[in-house]
């Protein structure tokens, strides 16, 4: 008996959980198990009401509503078989309507039938969710009706249409009535709560998420805003000592040019200030193009372009360049380079360049006395440049170390008001040995005895490792261009806003031999060439100018199909400015400042250059 009782219990569980999957406790399982089990209440109890109206004599006619009833529960439990959730929703609320109707139908004014009209509107509050709210104002609406509607139809005599009322039915069918009622009502109770505790504890857990979130992010605020003082205060200073830089070159370029004007000097100091002014002209180049490294650098777009160099000759440069600053202040300085250096590598010059004098000039600018020296060698193992810089400087404190190579700073400001600098040079060093594969270390300091700088990179080589020692010079000249009477008989148009730069571009065009004609913007030069196209062998276009920019004039002048040299004249000197410029229908292009030399020998070339 026990066993039966017990195999009977499964299956009911098995039946009322058809369609559910998951855990029971779930809300929504919770409410397929309610739709099953009102199904079977439908069913079994709208069949035992038809059998005892019918021992009571009533005619099967009435009793179609009955049979509906069970017929709608058997349709619920197939559509939540099925998987079709939605439509068994629909028809449980059907169904629990239509048992209030039936009660209200059969027994007039029933206690129960007012029980199953809330059940009803509870049922349809819990089952249908936001997306299904015009199905929940339906069925609410409905069950809301159904008690007054059943009120009025009862005071008409209408109902119950059996002229028989609930007062005279048995004892012991209004107990089981209700007690389904009952049940139905409870059941809803059952799934509010299990729906509450779901909603409350995903509540819960939201909040914690939320709070652990809101201290992630206050935490990281912090750190960023911490981080953004810190930078901003070394931006402010950069910008304290870059100024400072940049006044200093110019107090000198600005006082001698007073000097000059006013004139009552020698030929020799004449000569002297016109050095003079050069100088600082190239200082302040200097420090704008090590501001422009460091935007690139910052900015990810700084390009490693390796070409095959002759080794000798490019530390040779390097050795000449720099034994003039040593020679200033009486310092002895050399390169060495070791046999096993290969006689061409494959690096970037330029880049490799600007570290080795960064590093050198700042070993040259910070010793009094004594000497620097750089050791040029190669490791065959790790296909790695060595270079160690070594001088008998002041050395460094450790106390600065760390903050060495980081942008906008220096490690002694006492050394930077005595020897000047922005605090550019070291970090620009070090990102772009990065960049070469390489690195930039401080190897050793002592303080009074000097220090050594160890530049690491990665290079590609020849097998041709035979190497000539560096040939002393004391007196070395570079090879400069001739550029005299290169321009001859050339029809030069210069286009600038600027009436200085024209003036001087003139001058150097004429210095050369060509015939110069000037226009202060696109406009003009659109107008003039639109006369005479073939006038002009080249054309010199400045990119920024009022009216109508070099860009716009000379997309107009290739849409003309003018195919004459247009060169790009331009003070922006960032890479992506140059690739613009060559995209946009320039021949090439030049940055300011720019010397004659290179003027010049830039125009010979794009006009021998022509098609």
């Amino acid at each position: 008996m026990a066993q039966r009782a017990e195999k009977l219990k499964k299956h009911f569980i098995s039946f009322v959980q058809t369609g559910a999957s998951g855990s029971p406790n779930d809300p929504l399982n919770r409410i397929i198990i309610f739709c099953n089990f009102s199904a079977l209440i439908a069913i079994v109890g709208s069949m035992t009401v038809a059998w005892q109206l019918s021992t009571w004599g009533i005619e099967p006619s009435y009793m179609i509503t009955q049979f509906f009833t069970a017929f709608l529960g058997g349709l619920l439990i197939l559509f939540n078989v099925l998987g079709h959730h939605l439509i068994a929703r629909i028809f449980t609320a059907l169904v629990i309507n239509l048992a209030a109707w039936n009660a209200m139908f059969f027994f007039g004014k029933s206690f129960n039938g007012y029980l199953l009209f809330f059940a009803a509107i509870a049922f349809s509050i819990l089952a249908f969710g936001s997306q299904e709210k015009q199905i929940r104002r339906f069925f609410i609406f409905v069950s809301i009706l159904g008690m007054p509607l059943s009120d009025w139809l009862y005071a008409e005599a209408i109902l119950p249409v059996t002229s028989f009322h609930s007062s005279q039915a048995p004892f012991s069918l209004l107990i089981t009535d209700t007690m389904i009622v009952t049940i139905v009502l409870v059941s809803l109770l059952f799934i509010e709560k299990s729906n509450s505790e779901k909603y409350e504890g995903e509540l819960k857990a939201l909040n914690a998420q939320l709070e652990d979130k809101v201290k992630q992010r206050t935490e990281m605020l912090k750190k960023a805003n911490h981080r953004a003082i810190k930078a901003n205060k070394a931006k402010s200073q950069f910008i304290a000592n870059t100024s400072h830089e940049l006044r200093t070159p110019l107090t000198a370029i600005l006082g001698f040019v007073d000097l000059l004007q006013k004139g009552g000097y020698s030929k020799e100091q004449h000569k002297e200030y016109l050095g003079i002014i050069e100088r600082s002209s190239k200082q302040l180049i200097d420090i704008v193009n090590d501001v422009l490294d460091l935007s690139k650098m910052e900015a990810n777009k700084l390009e490693i372009n390796r070409e095959l160099v002759n080794s000798r000759e490019f530390f040779q440069d390097i050795e000449m360049l720099m034994a003039l600053r040593a020679k200033e202040k009486n310092l002895d300085f050399e390169i060495k380079l070791s046999k096993e250096v290969p006689s061409h590598i494959f690096v970037d010059p330029l880049r490799l360049k600007q570290i080795l004098v960064n590093l050198v000039g700042n070993a040259i600018k910070f010793t009094e006395f004594g000497e620097v020296s750089v050791q040029i060698s190669f490791s065959s193992t790790h296909q790695k440049l060595l270079a160690k810089i070594r001088d008998t400087g002041p050395g460094i404190n450790p106390q600065v170390r760390e903050k060495l190579f980081r942008p906008f700073s220096q490690g002694d400001d006492s050394l930077r008001r005595l020897h000047g600098g922005t605090g550019l040079g070291l970090a620009l060093s070090f990102n772009l040995a990065k960049k070469m594969g390489g690195s930039l270390e401080l190897k050793e300091s002592s303080i009074g005895k000097g220090s050594v700088f160890e530049l690491e990179i990665d290079i590609e080589h020849s097998y041709i490792t035979s190497q000539t020692p560096l040939q002393k010079n004391e007196n070395p000249v570079k090879a400069k261009p001739i550029i005299e009477g290169m321009l001859k008989g050339k029809d030069i148009l210069v286009v600038d806003d600027s009436p200085d730069n024209r003036l001087l571009i003139s001058q150097y065009m004429k210095a050369s031999g060509g015939h110069v004609d000037m226009k202060a913007n696109g406009h003009e030069a659109l107008e003039t060439l639109k006369k005479d196209p073939g006038r002009y062998d080249a054309v010199i276009m400045d990119l920024q100018m009022p009216i109508m920019d070099g860009y716009e004039a000379t997309k107009i002048l290739r849409s003309w199909g003018y195919s004459q040299p247009i060169v790009a004249f331009s003070a922006h000197a960032m890479t992506e400015e140059k690739e613009k410029a060559l995209r946009s229908g320039f021949s090439s292009y030049l940055s300011k400042p720019v010397t004659q030399s290179e003027l010049i020998s830039r125009i010979n070339d794009v006009i021998d250059q022509r098609p």
